[in-house]
């Protein structure tokens, strides 16, 4: 009441509303409608609203006990009717959105109601505002810090975003619109957008998702590093960037890579250090001694010797909303051979098409997903002297699903087929094939057959 007078308006707060003792037949009866339609989840909004309802027949003082009740009552009846109606099998999340959830009566019980694996999303943000230009940096600070909270119990929910915005004194249209997709791409919450019709970056999009409607997510929750939790990113002269890490691979298991996503609010040029140990959730899951970190935008690459050594960054001036976005790649030993796989050429995730990865001799057999340019770093090693490259021509057999695909012969010494800044030295060849869109919802595995 005290944001918006105008709810005194309402009925429902001025004169009360009754409790109803059925919300499970009330829900269920609204969402078999919503289903035969060809709804396939829910967004439930304005739920803070029950903390200022009063009883039909209350008085003036407001009843604690009744606003309890009510809450309860209906996030009750939601909860267990919603797997019935809306029950995917394609995730860790389900198919609801609760929003304007966080007031105690509401956020304390959502663990006990939806406890287990699948985990309901939950807002953790105003909403977005296309049209204010002070907003957007803001708002990523909000979702990111909130997560820390609410990613114990939900998976946050970074809102939705537009692929086309107006230019604003403080940064281009299309910059902020990057900058809103490279947030939502390193999340591991869901990505939608709600352009206007006729008003859509397809170019942006792409980098974002696979053609074939695949959505490379990361494998936990996005959230801010230590650096940057407890320095102001508003702070044009000693704050930090908010830096985001998360990983790809299976969901709370296997790591096949990691990820920081870079978010500068503030038209300041700054270098900043980060190390890949920094990264919660790949600290204690890379087990190999070599990484390869690649930048999206620049398609700049390091190679690291151990998780301790540090990534450089440099944010430019005059970028209000400058975002960059950095994986982190084992380098893995396969025979005679040191490979880095990258994931699809030219997404701001690439790396979350890397599922799982097994090493056999000297096959690479990689679980993927999505479809598109894949990108194989290669390099040979002396296998008398592990630390020295050896320069010579291999042949690499690649299939996906059992199906040849081709035969790739390369000369290690044209380090000029390497399209990544820094890696000139490094003797590394770059092997691609195409990705083809699956067909069938069951594991895809791509291999790669390494011979001299």
């Amino acid at each position: 009441v005290d944001n918006d007078p105008r709810a005194l308006t309402y009925l429902s707060v001025s004169k009360g509303v009754g409790e109803s003792d059925d919300t499970k037949s009330f829900y269920d009866k609204y969402y078999t409608y919503m289903t035969s339609v060809g709804l396939d989840g829910v967004k439930v909004d304005v739920q803070g609203i029950t903390g200022n309802l009063k009883p039909f027949q209350g008085g003036e003082k407001p009843n604690y006990n009744h606003r309890h009740q009510v809450s309860t009552r209906l996030h009750q009846g939601l909860a267990s009717v919603l797997p019935s109606h809306f029950n995917h099998q394609d995730g860790m999340t389900l198919p609801i959105i609760h929003c304007m959830c966080h007031a105690q009566e509401i956020f304390y019980q959502i663990p006990s109601l939806y406890g287990g694996e699948r985990l309901p999303l939950l807002r953790a943000s105003d909403d977005f505002s296309p049209k204010r230009p002070d907003s957007h940096g803001p708002m990523l600070a909000a979702v990111a810090f909130n997560s820390l909270l609410l990613g114990h119990v939900s998976t946050p929910d970074w809102d939705m975003f537009q692929t086309m915005l107006p230019d604003f004194d403080e940064a281009p249209g299309y910059e902020v619109a990057r900058f809103h997709a490279m947030a939502r791409s390193i999340s591991g919450g869901p990505i939608y957008i709600s352009d206007v019709p006729g008003a859509t970056n397809a170019s942006l999009i792409n980098e974002t998702v696979c053609y074939d409607g695949t959505v490379l997510s990361c494998s936990e929750l996005g959230l801010p590093i230590r650096q940057s939790l407890l320095r102001d990113p508003f702070d044009p002269t000693y704050g930090f960037p908010i830096v985001i890490g998360n990983s790809n691979g299976v969901p709370l298991g296997e790591v096949s890579s990691g990820v920081f996503g870079i978010f500068s609010v503030v038209a300041e040029s700054k270098t900043i250090s980060i190390k890949p140990k920094e990264n919660e959730a790949i600290r204690s899951k890379l087990e190999e001694s070599l990484l390869l970190c690649v930048f999206h935008t620049s398609r700049k690459a390091q190679v690291l010797s151990n998780m301790d050594d540090s990534i450089t960054v440099e944010v430019p001036l005059n970028r209000n909303l400058w975002s960059e976005i950095v994986t982190i790649t084992p380098i893995s030993n396969i025979s005679d051979y040191e490979v880095a796989p990258l994931g699809i050429d030219g997404k701001f995730n690439g790396g979350g098409a890397i599922v799982r990865k097994i090493i056999q001799g000297s096959k690479l057999d990689i679980s993927v997903r999505g479809c598109g340019k894949f990108e194989i770093l290669v390099r040979r090693r002396d296998r008398e002297r592990p630390q020295q490259i050896d320069k010579g021509s291999f042949v690499a057999r690649i299939e996906v699903d059992g199906e040849s695909l081709s035969f790739v012969e390369a000369d290690l010494d044209l380090i000029e087929d390497v399209q990544f800044l820094g890696l000139e030295e490094e003797s590394f060849h770059l092997v691609t094939f195409e990705l083809s869109p699956s067909i069938t919802p069951e594991e895809r595995w791509a291999s790669v057959l390494f011979t001299v």
